[in-house]
């Protein structure tokens, strides 16, 4: 297993990206893959795009979600910025360019056996179905509800879904000091901190989670987070418990 591999040793593991060194790929492009797990062939990469380098598909078999946060993009003469979409299997793609300033994003990248169903011709009904490039102010924000008198409280966006519901991505838009209580869920969660961070608490221990870093935390682990006086903005996936043991 890759050493950024999930290892359920930890029921709650920080993965910090200025720890792993930048990949130099062709036409402009650097990437570092934050996480791999070979069973459900899933993967989170970020990536780092030069001015007017190409954007374009890695695994035309499977399932790729993009959020893409800094800088600017072009397609078809459109241009965007904060981003996120959803790449089916054989969906065919008009590739991108980065703008003036290059671009950074997340990759996620998984096949059908993440499901535990098998691909026909390339899909699977279980997964999720493709999302064209939608910009933030285009999602659907919903107020967490307040637990308390003095609570800022919190809004969350939920991006996607598959088909048996296992599978979630949602944006999540923490408020300067918010506090969510200590809960837990039957699915993995792999959140990843594009900006600002708080305080992580997992069963054992308590983490300090900011930019640049993603929290893996295994089904049924008990979990609380409260945000630093910036806020954050989370990038929350559930995803099913299938990681080896």
């Amino acid at each position: 297993m890759d050493k950024r591999s999930a290892n359920k040793a930890s029921s709650l593991q920080i993965i910090s990206e200025w720890e792993i060194p930048w990949k130099n790929e062709s036409g402009g492009r650097r990437s570092k893959m934050l996480l791999e797990e070979s069973m459900t062939s899933l993967q989170f990469v970020l990536e780092d795009y030069d001015r007017d380098s190409i954007f374009c598909r890695l695994n035309t078999l499977g399932w790729e979600e993009i959020l893409a946060w800094k800088g600017r993009w072009f397609q078809q003469e459109v241009e965007y910025s904060g981003t996120y979409f959803v790449l089916a299997p054989g969906q065919e793609f008009d590739s991108w360019t980065a703008g003036e300033e290059g671009c950074q994003l997340l990759r996620i990248g998984y096949t059908a056996s993440l499901f535990g169903a098998s691909t026909s011709h390339g899909r699977d009904t279980h997964g999720k179905p493709s999302i064209k490039p939608r910009q933030y102010s285009q999602f659907a924000w919903n107020e967490i509800p307040r637990r308390r008198l003095s609570d800022p409280g919190s809004r969350i966006a939920e991006l996607s879904r598959s088909s048996d519901g296992m599978f979630v991505t949602s944006l999540m838009d923490c408020r300067s000091g918010w506090i969510l209580d200590e809960h837990q869920h039957p699915s993995n969660v792999i959140s990843y901190c594009f900006r600002g961070g708080g305080i992580l608490t997992g069963q054992q221990n308590e983490v300090r989670f900011r930019a640049g870093q993603m929290a893996v935390i295994f089904a049924g682990t008990p979990h609380a987070f409260r945000t630093d006086l910036g806020g954050a903005s989370i990038l929350v996936c559930t995803v099913p418990p299938l990681l080896p043991e």
